[in-house]
């Protein structure tokens, strides 16, 4: 297939070849994405991908759909899915980094913060098929959700070719339609996003707070991310677009399959990964390396979880029955565990041994903090996924619930350190469940 792009003065072909049909463009200012340059080598862009590596992402498949993200972007409207993304992260987690350093300088985007309205977005894009990055996206007063609401209504109509056109009343009673064909991407704190429609057509990208030397690693990415290295990109990415296109389809059949997502999210996830391969890692796999790879993805790195409801998701968790450890015969909640761990006596077993109720918390990824009396729930940890019957990324759906008072937090309680999400004491307040 050959892709079409004008950059405000001049007509470019993704073949390389020259007009065969007049186009008409409305004349604005140019942008020049770098199409004349010489596609980055395989060498630049390895070098590029092991510097984003070492950014503050917390699982390698979260760099991998941000960076595929960025060089999809700037060509959103040949597109036929455009995937709709959130940067999300504790402060001093490295947003701004990342947003400033790797995703404007490979998208370059109309980059505004989450003060801006739909209004403006539709006014400053126009006709234009731009990447648009919205900055501290929160949601938290009346005013930002209804202002956050009408911009996802925008962002859910650019997912796809086949979405119905939006229609608009003027002051002169002449209705007006159009059709938006952008690709978005989030920055806040917290996503949230109250609609599951909004989940279901978004990826999540989690940030940690920096463990490493955050100012050699920024100077790194300043070495591999300069202007001229992401124009080569961005040349290479438009060389490639059609056989990512194609290729998509085929990961999209493996990961319908191997992650049980509709078609339209297969899809939308597939132009990511296909993007990643091709650009990054210089190739598509073969089909059963590639089926490995999509289920060591998903099970390390789902999308998130489509029941937003976290004190839904909390409850099934602390109401699931489980027996004792090393004494099958006793079978209690979660919570009730929990709960005599916390109180130091069991008052239904008079004969409790609460290093044993320890333990079983401890099976499960569940603690208590003994000075603070805080709960921890591990993340990732795969038999508390079994027992959500969902992917690992379920933390991420636990840590909006309105007890969560943070988010990530190294905890060690029996062995190694594991990162977990942490839960006030009241959590485990009120009547005990039956």
């Amino acid at each position: 297939m050959r892709y079409v792009y004008h950059d405000g003065e001049q007509t470019w072909y993704s073949d390389g070849g020259t007009a065969t049909a007049r186009y008409v463009y409305q004349k604005k200012s140019r942008l020049d994405v770098g199409l004349t340059l010489a596609p980055a080598s395989a060498a630049t862009r390895e070098g590029m991908w092991q510097a984003a590596k070492q950014l503050s992402f917390e699982t390698e498949a979260d760099c991998a759909r941000l960076l595929a993200w960025s060089v999809l972007a700037p060509f959103c409207g040949a597109l036929p899915w455009r995937p709709a993304g959130f940067l999300t992260g504790a402060s001093k987690s490295g947003k701004s980094t990342i947003l400033s350093s790797v995703v404007t300088k490979l998208a370059l985007p109309l980059f505004i913060s989450g003060d801006s309205t739909s209004a403006y977005i539709r006014q400053e894009t126009g006709n234009d098929c731009r990447p648009i990055v919205i900055d501290e996206a929160e949601s938290s007063t009346e005013g930002e959700h209804r202002r956050m609401v009408d911009i996802f209504s925008l962002m859910r109509q650019s997912t796809s070719d086949d979405a119905p056109l939006i229609g608009k009343g003027t002051m002169n009673q002449r209705p007006i339609t159009f059709a938006t064909r952008n690709m978005y991407l989030f920055s806040a704190v917290s996503p949230g996003m109250e609609k599951q429609a909004d989940i279901g057509r978004m990826f999540v990208v989690d940030l940690r707070r920096p463990d490493n030397d955050w100012p050699a690693v920024k100077k790194c990415i300043e070495s591999a991310f300069t202007a001229e290295n992401c124009a080569a990109v961005r040349a290479f990415t438009w060389r490639n677009l059609s056989r990512i296109v194609e290729a998509a389809e085929r990961v999209a059949h493996v990961v319908e399959d191997v992650a049980f997502l509709s078609t339209r999210d297969a899809l939308l996830e597939a132009i990511l990964w296909s993007a990643h391969w091709i650009v990054w890692r210089d190739g598509i796999p073969a089909e059963a390396e590639l089926r490995r790879g999509m289920e060591h993805v998903f099970e390390v790195k789902g999308r998130e979880e489509t029941d937003d409801d976290a004190e839904t998701l909390l409850n099934r968790l602390l109401t699931e029955v489980v027996p004792m450890f090393s004494d099958y015969g006793k079978r209690y909640t979660l919570e009730h565990f929990l709960r005599a761990v916390m109180q130091g006596y069991d008052p239904d077993d008079t004969g409790a041994d609460l290093e044993k109720y320890r333990k079983t918390c401890w099976q499960f990824g569940l603690y208590v903090l003994a000075k603070t009396r805080e709960v921890a729930v591990a993340i990732r940890r795969p038999a508390i996924a079994k027992l959500l019957g969902g992917t690992l990324a379920y933390h991420i759906t636990l840590a909006r619930h309105g007890l969560c008072t943070e988010k990530s937090r190294p905890v060690t309680q029996d062995g190694p350190t594991k990162r977990c999400v942490i839960f006030s004491a009241g959590i485990l307040e009120g009547e005990p469940p039956i």
